[in-house]
Order: C-alpha cells, then structure tokens, then sequence
C-alpha cells in the first residue's frame, strides 16, 4: 500500500502493477487492491476471482460504511475488506453491523476498526463473521494502530475458539497496548481449562465503557478492571456490598 494509503510502498503504480502480477503469476491466491486506487479495475475484469479489495480509514459509522459496501459488493473481486478507523468503542457496533449485513448479502468482507479504540475489534471480528483478521509478525511491525501480534491473536486472544460459549473479562482505560494483564489471565484461564478471554478496552469515558460491556452492549462482560484515567471514577460508583 502507498503511504496516500496509509503503507509505505514509495513505488509508482506500474511497479505496483508488476508486483501484483508477479506474485500472482508465481502462485499467490489473491492480490489485495484499493477501492479508490489506481488498480482497482482488477476487481472487474477477469483476474477479479483472484482478487481483494480494500478500504481503509473510513469514519466508522453506519451510514458511510454501508454505503461503501454496497458500492464495493457491485464489484466481482472474491473478497472485500473494509477497515474504518473507530475514535470511540462504541462506534464498533457499525463494524459488527457490516458484517452482518456482508452475511445476509451472501458477500465475503473482513471488516474490523484500526485505532486504540477499535482495538478489540480485533478480538472479536472472525466470531462477527469477518473472513479474517490481521496481525503483525512482530512487536514494533504492526502496519495498523491497534494491530497485535498474531502470536496474540492464536494464543492470548484465541480468535480463532471464540463461541458463544466464550466468556468474556476485560481491561478498561486508556494506554493498554504493552499491558500484561491479557497474557497473564490468558495463562489463568489455560490452567484452569476455561473458554474465556480477556480484551483490552481502550477508552477514557466511563460512560462509553459501561455501554460497550453492559449486558445489552457490544462486548458483554462478566468482569473488568479498571486503569488510568478510570479508577476513581469507577470508585465512586461502587457500593459497598459486605464489610472487610
């Protein structure tokens, strides 16, 4: 991707051109091209069997991303992929309404929010119905804001496992990325053989945070922790239910 596209590929198109077609000549499933980039004619002609196409950094809201999956579903590529860039946790619930409107359109799309707040996005896309998600090979290679590790995605995360038998737990407040808290209830739950995750919600609004975990929310939690800049505040709505 070019860096107008959020990469760092400095090359010109028709040397993007050639790598595309020489990894699809050598064997590649698919190429990935942008909706609104010069090379998106691919997903119309006869090389659109083999052939992605994504859109990155849409305002993750309803309206805009149903109108782009609509536009982009009128192509004959094999997959879509649109990755919007959330602000606020629950803006994701655009996210999760995409793809459900991508299954009942019978249309492959990979759909999850770049940015801290779209994070756990992440977590939860293939059990949503995204046909996949992306990780980094290593710490410090991510190519997206909010983007783990796929080690993290497989082993901390599970992504892969999660049911509707899942129980989710969580971390809420802002600056998790490098938190151990995930890796270390990961290993709890591993121990103890339970089939639950713990996601990292990155918000500084309590109030955004009590919409998202609440039981009618995006993300039902049966327990979370609090961490700066949210803890006096959580204090302060927490009742005093035995003594010490």
């Amino acid at each position: 991707r070019s860096p107008e596209d959020g990469g760092s590929f400095d090359g010109s198109t028709e040397e993007k051109r050639a790598i595309l077609y020489a990894a699809r000549d050598a064997g590649s499933a698919f190429v990935d091209v942008e909706w609104d980039g010069p090379l998106r004619a691919l997903a119309f002609g006869p090389q659109a069997p083999r052939t992605i196409l994504s859109h990155h950094g849409a305002p993750c809201d309803a309206s805009s991303l149903t109108a782009l999956f609509d536009a982009m579903a009128g192509t004959k590529a094999h997959g879509l992929k649109i990755v919007p860039r959330a602000t606020r946790p629950t803006e994701l619930r655009a996210v999760r309404d995409l793809l459900s409107r991508a299954r009942g359109a019978r249309r492959a799309l990979c759909s999850f929010a770049m940015g801290k707040a779209g994070t756990w996005s992440r977590v939860v896309a293939l059990s949503w119905g995204s046909w996949g998600v992306y990780g980094a090979a290593a710490r410090g290679r991510e190519t997206g804001e909010g983007q783990f590790e796929t080690r993290e995605l497989l082993d901390v995360y599970r992504v892969q496992e999660i049911s509707e038998s899942t129980r989710f737990y969580g971390l809420c407040g802002t600056a998790l990325q490098g938190s151990p808290s995930p890796e270390l209830h990961a290993a709890g739950y591993r121990a103890l053989g339970l089939d639950a995750v713990y996601v990292p919600i990155e918000s500084g609004d309590l109030d955004e945070v009590a919409s998202v975990v609440s039981e009618d929310g995006l993300l039902p939690l049966l327990g979370f922790g609090v961490t700066i800049p949210l803890k006096e505040l959580a204090a302060k709505r927490c009742a005093q239910l035995d003594a010490f």
